[in-house]
């Protein structure tokens, strides 16, 4: 099982499409959307991560719950720029995190400030990790790139 994320940047926050590729047939299996931080350069704290090749973790978060963890493709938990402690779990705006990426099922700007968020962001992390109980495994290649290639923070 592989997963891919496909990034839109822009100033206020960064948009995605995660795709889940089948195990055998390497055929497009389910696809949800994301929020995240804007791109600033990789910052703790008030950047998304960079983009590359990941592994997710199944994880049980203190604070989230049953979760992914994003860890490099070693399994070292220290990202590129010394992030670390960097999940996919539940929320559904890009002011809940600090880096980390929501899963949801659609984008819609839910409390009317004009910015895209995410609809049923812990139903589509149930459905995320259900892939993984599905096929009892608990990684799963992880890669993140942009349609563009780069990030694009001068669009509004």
């Amino acid at each position: 099982m592989r997963f891919e994320l496909i990034r839109d940047y822009n100033k206020e926050n960064t948009l995605g499409i995660l795709i889940c590729w089948a195990w055998m047939t390497g055929a497009m299996d389910t696809v949800w959307r994301t929020v995240e931080l804007p791109w600033k350069d990789n910052k703790k704290g008030e950047s998304c991560i960079e983009e590359g090749e990941y592994e997710l973790h199944v994880h049980n978060s203190p604070t989230f719950g049953r979760c992914l963890w994003i860890k490099t493709v070693s399994g070292d938990t220290t990202l590129p720029g010394g992030r670390t402690e960097i999940l996919l779990h539940p929320a559904n705006f890009s002011y809940q995190l600090l880096g980390c990426i929501a899963p949801g099922l659609r984008h819609r700007d839910l409390d009317k400030d004009n910015l895209t968020d995410v609809t049923s962001s812990r139903k589509a992390m149930g459905q995320i990790l259900d892939m993984f109980d599905n096929i009892g495994v608990t990684c799963a290649e992880f890669t993140i790139h942009s349609r563009s290639g780069v990030p694009n923070t001068t669009q509004a």
